[in-house]
């Protein structure tokens, strides 16, 4: 009866890993497309992350959370869940309400190609970039892009404070391991010097916590409560 879509590089208007709108138009099957994807300014044909225009935030959230409900008549579940959402995230940024913007800057690892090589970072506009607002830390990466290829050399000339480790099943590329992240980052030469990882500031979160959807807040407090147990905030 309807198709749920939250990459538009699976469903898309002119191609996709799946299929077309007017494809699926054809069958009399609509397709919804996350308006995560919708307010991107553009997308990137191969892996789908794009860049963004502005940044995404619980506003994006809330509003495919009500559509949602509202497409399926439960539009008072859909009511209670963006409560809640907006409780964890006030409570989240309660226990860490020490920090400021000025305090700690953060870095958002979800994989590598080649560890040695380059490694996909967290750019400044989606939803790790929003975790970082909501807890009042700076992200360490500049890049408009979803998930800009950043090399090391740079990233040890950024120096960040905190380094979140994504955490997979999903075994596509060198660094989805956080193993391997780990090992990486304890015996490259370069790596192995950054603040983060000599002071010990390393926070493994699940990768999906990283991506624009619901999960983003429970990303909110696994790092909040990373922060508190490295004792990084009052």
């Amino acid at each position: 009866d309807l198709v749920l879509v939250q990459w538009v590089n699976d469903i898309g208007p002119d191609a996709g890993r799946v299929g077309t709108f007017e494809q699926f138009a054809e069958f009399g099957i609509p397709v919804y497309v996350s308006p995560a994807e919708c307010v991107k300014s553009d997308f990137k044909a191969i892996s789908g992350d794009g860049a963004r225009g502005f940044a995404w935030t619980m506003d994006v959230l809330e509003q495919e959370i009500a559509e949602l409900s509202g497409i399926f008549g439960v539009k008072s579940a859909g009511e209670a869940l963006i409560a809640t959402n907006r409780r964890r995230v006030n409570e989240a940024r309660a226990s860490v309400s020490g920090l400021s913007v000025e305090d700690l800057s953060i870095l958002y690892w979800f994989s590598s190609p080649t560890l040695e090589g380059e490694a996909y970072v967290a750019g400044k506009l989606g939803a790790p970039a929003w975790i970082s607002q909501a807890l009042g830390l700076t992200d360490a990466i500049e890049s408009t892009e979803e998930w800009p290829l950043v090399g090391w050399e740079t990233i040890a000339n950024i120096d960040p404070d905190v380094i979140v480790l994504g955490t997979m099943d999903r075994r596509q590329n060198a660094g989805d391991d956080v193993v391997e992240k780990r090992r990486f980052l304890a015996t490259d030469p370069v790596a192995s010097n950054m603040s983060a990882v000599t002071a010990g500031n390393l926070i493994e979160l699940d990768a999906q916590s990283m991506n624009p959807t619901l999960r983003a807040v429970d990303g909110v407090e696994v790092i909040a409560r990373d922060l508190q147990e490295l004792g990084l905030a009052d």
